[in-house]
Formats: C-alpha cells, sequence, structure tokens
C-alpha cells in the first residue's frame, strides 16, 4: 500500500497532538480526589471479622463501626465488637488531629475496666490479635506522607494507579511500622483495590485486598469485603460488611471516652 503523504497543516495538526497532551495527574492528587468522593458526613458498619491462621484454622468476631467528621473537618471513629462474649465491649476510639499531628486513639478493656491511650509508638503494634496495626485502623493521614505515582497497572481487569505512599514527617517516620506502602487505586472510581506494605527494614509484610465494590450513592462507594495477609505469620483478617448505613447522623456522646465504655447494641 502506498505510505499517504501528509500536507504540512496536517502534519502540523498532528505534532500539536502529541507534544500538547493533558499535564498528568500527582499522587497526592489522586489521593485528595480519592479523599473527597469517599468522604461520608457520618456511617455505621457491621461486619463479620474472620481470623485465619496459617494452618486454615478460623476465629470469628463481629466488629461495629461509627464515625462522623466534626465541624472542624475532621473524622472521630469508633470500633466495637459485640462477639464473642470474651472480647464483648472491648473498643478502639480515634479522634482524628489536624495537619501531621498525631491522631489520639484510646483502648477500652471492659475486663479490667481500663480505658488506655494508645502512644504513638505503640501504633505499629497490632490491633487485638488481628492482623490490623492500630495505625491501620486511622484514617490516612495526607499531611503525613508523600505520595508518588511509580506506574499504571491493571487489577482484575480495572485499570490502576500505584502509589507509592512514604512517611514523610520525622514524628511519621518514627512511629509508623512502615517504611512505604504501594497502593493500587482504581482509575474509574478512585476506589484502593489492594496495597502493599512494607516493614521498617524494607521488606514486604503484609498485602491488602479490596473487593466486591458497592456504590453507596453519588460518587461514594465502599468495597464490602477487606482481606489483610500478613506474610511472617501466614494469618489471614478478613473482615465483610453486613449492614451499611451513611449520612444518618450520630451521637456526639459516643465518640468520648464514657462512650466507648458503653455497652454495645446493634443496631
Amino acid at each position: 500500500m502506498p505510505i499517504m503523504k501528509l500536507t504540512l497543516p496536517a502534519a502540523l495538526a498532528v505534532f500539536a497532538t502529541l507534544t500538547t497532551s493533558a499535564p498528568a495527574v500527582t499522587g497526592l492528587e489522586v489521593m485528595k480526589e480519592q479523599e473527597n468522593r469517599h468522604e461520608s458526613k457520618s456511617e455505621y458498619s457491621r461486619a463479620l471479622m474472620t481470623l485465619t491462621d496459617k494452618r486454615g484454622r478460623k476465629k470469628e468476631r463481629i466488629l461495629h463501626t461509627w464515625a462522623v467528621k466534626g465541624s472542624d473537618g475532621l473524622f472521630k471513629t469508633l470500633l466495637k465488637f459485640s462477639s464473642p462474649t470474651d472480647i464483648r465491649n472491648v473498643g478502639l476510639l480515634t479522634w482524628e488531629q489536624a495537619g501531621a499531628a498525631d491522631d489520639d486513639q484510646w483502648l477500652s478493656l471492659p475486663a479490667t475496666k481500663q480505658v488506655k491511650r494508645i502512644t504513638g509508638g505503640s501504633k505499629k503494634n497490632l490491633f487485638m490479635g488481628t492482623d490490623l496495626a492500630y495505625e491501620d485502623m486511622r484514617a490516612e493521614e495526607l499531611d503525613a506522607h508523600t505520595y508518588e505515582i511509580v506506574r499504571e497497572e491493571s487489577v482484575g481487569g480495572k485499570a490502576c494507579w500505584v502509589i507509592e505512599a512514604t512517611p514523610s514527617t520525622a514524628k511519621e517516620k518514627k512511629e509508623s511500622g512502615y517504611s512505604k506502602r504501594n497502593l493500587w487505586i482504581s482509575k474509574d472510581n478512585y476506589l484502593t483495590v489492594k496495597a502493599d506494605f512494607y516493614g521498617r527494614s524494607g521488606k514486604l509484610e503484609k498485602q491488602c485486598s479490596f473487593e466486591k465494590p458497592v456504590k453507596v450513592k453519588g460518587q461514594l462507594w465502599r468495597n464490602q469485603v477487606t482481606r489483610m495477609h500478613r506474610i511472617p505469620s501466614g494469618s489471614t483478617t478478613t473482615t465483610q460488611l453486613t449492614k451499611l448505613k451513611v449520612d444518618e447522623g450520630a451521637e456526639a456522646a459516643l465518640f468520648t471516652q464514657q462512650g466507648l465504655k458503653r455497652p454495645v447494641t446493634d443496631n
């Protein structure tokens, strides 16, 4: 077939198309857009949590989570177990703090009638025998990390940005159990599809998958299933939503140390 020659105006038009593409999105911009799309004013969820050890033995728990956004734009979150009976009413209260300041966290242990404050150095520890660290239970700290798009990749047929999240403040570098995290963010709805967690030594320690996305309303989506696998132990913590309420309000007194001590009720 003969090669068609472009006229000069046409050639210039093609050249302009190739050289004036839209500026690339940054990792921080992706993370901010994720926050804008999937942030609710208040939320309640009930979930079945299954702990599976390397031999396949399972333990089941029921976890309730409440969250509310304050007038200052910061979130307060309460997690509480309702079963099994030996951990019923064990709860974790988190108050998000502005900027790079540490979030406040308290753990309630009814068996000892104590409310224990979780200090910065303890936030890398595992929460109640799960594969989740205390720092995994807080909101993403955009001001305490740098976010760089390192590549693009397809996961389960979904085009994703792969974003490397690295602690950027002296406090986060000191207190976090992670040297970095790799986050796969779906381009179509900005949900996290999976995440890899690297320990202080730089070795891959945990992998998390986020499954069964469902649209709640508008641009707000939630993953119904989350699986956190801890490589050294071979154990996995799976959390599956069984109930979800969004933007229906929340009692302010619930997000206090007194509220943390209150017996759990099934909403």
